[in-house]
């Protein structure tokens, strides 16, 4: 299924960047143990976004800002344009 944002919103999906944290005997909630901020890749962006973003990006988002949505089965993660904290790119030196 096609989803496509709108109001500002940008359709991400897990980057795949992977955090690794050693806590260790203690027991914390798993909230306790989320990050602030995540890395996502941008999917889509919905046309009215202010901000020149290409569908690949890998941006840095607050974590409570990410929505999901489900509809039929499957999820749709959203966050707001508001939401991107910046971008991540290669040294180009």
């Amino acid at each position: 299924m096609l989803f496509t944002p709108m109001n500002k919103l940008l359709l991400v999906e897990e980057a795949g960047v992977k955090k690794t944290k050693t806590v260790g005997t203690f027991i914390l909630p798993e909230e306790a143990m989320k990050s602030r901020y995540s890395v996502v890749r941008l999917v889509r962006a919905s046309q009215d976004c202010n901000q020149e973003l290409v569908s690949g990006d890998l941006l840095v988002v607050q974590t409570s800002l990410i929505d999901v949505v489900e509809f039929e089965g499957e999820k749709f993660r959203v966050i707001t344009e508001n939401g991107v904290v910046g971008r991540l790119q290669e040294n180009e030196l």
